[in-house]
């Protein structure tokens, strides 16, 4: 045992002046001392553990060594990447995506026509930002910003030829905004921009500035933004228009169509009703009064009539411009006079506001057999491809298809309804007594002619209910609905709502202040017509 291993040392700090004089003297070598205050330390070390409080602040967990059959936790450098927890992050950070721009785009200005099925939509124009919107619009701007045709409403100078109402549809729609162009920007290329989608050669410049030649051909909108509308919202074709080119103000005339079941209807009697209409007069009566916007409710009509043939018939009535729900309320009027609850001079008494102030309640006709077929321009030229049209003819014709085969289905109930079915001859005579003046109506002041019945109240026996319908069906002067409603009261009898003036003079607040801003927006009859001509008088452009 040497000299070093004899001394009773456990702390290096009474040790190391003492072990430095025996290194000093040659008792022992400096291998010796070093071996010596390892023992030291570790023994200093295992006390001061066991003397440590044990708290969460001063404990420190030690993992124990692994042993034969463990393995060390492998390193995140060893781990599989998909495993790491924490991925090694990369030099460079990730940078931000820049905001979209067409700074450096070009952009023109055009037009599309777009047919849409109202029925699930809320309208056409959009009620920017409401959360409940649903309407076509709101569809349409999705598209326009998900394609990166523009960068958002407000910047792409929008504009529409008319705004339908909930449920209503189009099939000829025209909308003008500015989108992205194929075509590079630049004044060197303003004479090379395609009208439509023919390929032009156009020179253009790399980054080493030498000249190359390109050839371009312009964006296909239609494709384009028919793979990412609903189906049930279509673009048919589309024209380059001129810088003051405006859907609502450029258009000549608006066209709609309202279809109908002419069954118990009297067509003829419709038909001199709508004559009436044909000419300029005040549809005050026969529409819904704006009036914090609206101050003339003079309408031009152009053409009013009946179309088409067999059960399924339409209204068809073209005017310059039309007032807020004014076709529907035409339409309710005429089915007065067809049904015989009104007589065609109606029309005059609502148009005369000196004697009618004020409109009679009435509820309008419903919103879904409306269509906005038509709207027309002095040159706009719509064009698309042939591929494109015919996608668009797919889509229409397979909805019509399965549409059509309900319709016939249900045809086909009502065909059973009658042959399968019977009812006793005595109770026939007591519902054509009783329960059939629920239904029945007439024209007011004319006395309803009996129905041909060859038998009583007593008689005996059971006819099929096809026969039955056939007694039951209306005669000259009697109509009977296919829908119960409350007896008529003539419309020049019913009460009324306020007129434009006390409207007027019982506005407050937001609706005053939209008013007295309307007004100072107002211009000179003189001045109106000049706008309009000189709108009107824009269309299709070649750039």
């Amino acid at each position: 045992m040497s000299t070093i291993d004899t001394l009773n040392i456990s702390t290096l700090a009474a040790a190391n002046k003492l072990l430095q004089n025996l290194v000093d003297e040659g008792i022992v070598t400096i291998d010796q001392l070093n071996d010596k205050l390892k023992q030291i330390s570790q023994i200093d070390n295992l006390a001061a553990s066991k003397a440590a409080p044990t708290t969460a602040a001063s404990s420190v967990a030690v993992p124990p060594p692994p042993t034969k059959k463990q393995k060390p936790n492998p390193t995140p450098d060893d781990q599989h990447p998909n495993q790491r927890t924490n991925p090694p992050t990369s030099k460079k950070e990730k940078k931000k995506p820049r905001p979209f721009t067409l700074s450096n785009k070009r952009q023109r200005h055009i037009a599309l026509r777009i047919s849409y099925d109202g029925s699930t939509y809320g309208g056409f124009s959009e009620n920017v930002g409401e959360a409940y919107d649903n309407s076509v619009e709101k569809f349409l701007f999705i598209a326009f910003i998900k394609t990166r045709l523009i960068v958002d409403r407000k910047s792409c100078s929008y504009g529409r030829c008319g705004r339908t109402d909930k449920g209503v549809s189009s099939s000829g729609q025209i909308i003008n905004l500015y989108l992205r162009s194929a075509m590079p920007k630049g004044e060197e290329y303003d004479d090379k921009v395609p009208e439509y989608d023919e390929e032009v050669e156009i020179e253009v410049k790399d980054e080493k500035g030498n000249v190359k030649k390109k050839i371009i051909k312009e964006l296909d909108y239609v494709k384009i933004l028919n793979g990412v509308l609903p189906p049930s919202i279509l673009v048919q074709s589309w024209s380059p228009v001129t810088p003051s080119f405006s859907s609502r103000f450029s258009c000549t005339s608006r066209t709609y169509r309202y279809f109908f079941i002419s069954t118990n209807l009297n067509l003829s009697r419709m038909s001199l009703g709508l004559e009436k209409i044909i000419g300029d007069h005040d549809f005050r009566n026969i529409a819904k009064m704006d009036t914090e916007h609206v101050s003339n409710f003079r309408r031009v009509v152009y053409e009013a009539g009946i179309k088409g043939e067999g059960t399924v018939r339409y209204f068809e009535i073209k005017g310059q411009a039309f007032l807020w729900h004014m076709v529907r309320n035409i339409v309710q009027v005429m089915f007065f006079i067809g049904k015989g609850l009104e007589s065609p001079s109606i029309v005059d008494s609502l148009f005369d506001v000196s004697k009618m102030p004020r409109k009679p309640n009435y509820k309008m006709a419903a919103d879904y057999p409306l269509v906005l077929h038509k709207c027309d321009f002095k040159d706009l030229r719509m064009k698309s491809s042939a591929m494109n049209l015919w996608e668009v003819q797919m889509n229409l014709e397979g909805r019509w298809e399965r549409l059509a085969i309900m319709a016939e289905q249900l045809r086909n109930q009502i065909e059973s309804l009658g042959e399968e079915n019977s009812v006793s001859i005595a109770d026939l005579w007591n519902f054509k007594n009783t329960g059939l003046s629920k239904w029945r109506r007439v024209d007011p002041g004319v006395k309803a002619p009996d129905i041909d019945c060859p038998w009583g109240p007593d008689s005996q026996g059971t006819i099929k209910w096809k026969d039955a319908l056939t007694l039951l069906h209306s005669k000259e002067g009697v109509v009977i609905s296919g829908v119960k409603e409350p007896p008529h009261v003539p419309l020049s009898s019913r009460p009324t709502g306020m007129s434009y003036e006390e409207k007027i003079e019982s506005m407050k607040g937001k609706k005053l202040e939209r008013y007295k801003e309307a007004k100072k927006k107002g211009k000179s009859k003189e001045v109106d017509t000049e706008f309009y001509r000189s709108k009107q008088s824009q269309g299709s452009s070649s750039k």
